[in-house]
């Protein structure tokens, strides 16, 4: 794993999110997004998983043309070999996309093992302050990241 040890806690905001995304209802993510710019946040957490995890980090990309000083990092449960390996065609090309153009990856294991995403959503919960959360089940990693960040007391906003 590689560290960043310039991940400030109280300036990270993470992402998380479900898999199946309804995009109206996340059609504000990228104001929410700047209001915790303008908070002073400066980085930004993506698990990477296809979903919300993906589109967040699209918005953060295409952010960074507006707010030179914020980035992208990929908290990733596992190596991309993994990660994308039961994937199609379409989500892979998608994940390289966002994967080449963030600012830092961060692969918490080289190879899948069970309990590999409760880790991740650890770590994600580990690094941030702020969360931006997509949540419509409770009992989902979603909801285990949220509940992992309410202990912590941390600001959330659900989508």
């Amino acid at each position: 794993m590689r560290i960043f040890d310039d991940i400030i806690e109280e300036k990270t905001v993470c992402f998380t999110g479900h898999r199946q995304v309804d995009y109206e209802k996340i059609a504000n993510l990228s104001d929410e997004i700047k209001k915790a710019i303008n908070l002073g946040y400066n980085t930004f957490l993506s698990g990477g998983a296809v979903g919300f995890d993906q589109y967040a980090a699209k918005l953060v990309i295409n952010l960074k043309k507006e707010y030179s000083n914020i980035r992208l990092i990929f908290i990733l449960p596992c190596s991309k070999r993994f990660m994308t390996l039961k994937w199609n065609n379409a989500q892979k090309e998608e994940f390289d996309n966002i994967y080449d153009n963030a600012d830092g990856i961060i692969s918490l294991s080289y190879d899948y093992y069970d309990g590999c995403m409760k880790r991740r959503n650890e770590k994600l919960v580990e690094l941030s302050s702020y969360c931006i959360a997509y949540m419509t089940k409770e009992r989902s990693g979603t909801g285990q990241t949220v509940r992992l960040m309410e202990k912590k007391g941390c600001e959330i906003v659900l989508l």
